[in-house]
């Protein structure tokens, strides 16, 4: 999470609408949400897709996360 906005910030974009969440254990859910959570700390949560996936191209990733953002 700590990458991806400093990634957003460097090219200027400051309002997350949507996250895609995709994990490889579902037992990461709790962990992943509390993580999730402290990012945006005003409680204003853009909307999120979180799901199960039984692998990705490099085996030892265990979760992907992706954000649609809008310049304000």
């Amino acid at each position: 999470m700590e990458n991806i906005t400093s990634v957003m910030k460097a090219a200027g974009w400051n309002r997350v609408v949507k996250v895609n969440v995709l994990l490889i254990r579902s037992e990461d859910f709790i962990d992943m949400n509390r993580i999730y959570a402290a990012h945006f700390p005003t409680e204003k949560y853009p909307a999120r897709t979180t799901t199960t996936v039984s692998s990705f191209p490099q085996p030892e990733f265990l979760l992907e996360i992706d954000r649609v953002a809008v310049l304000e």
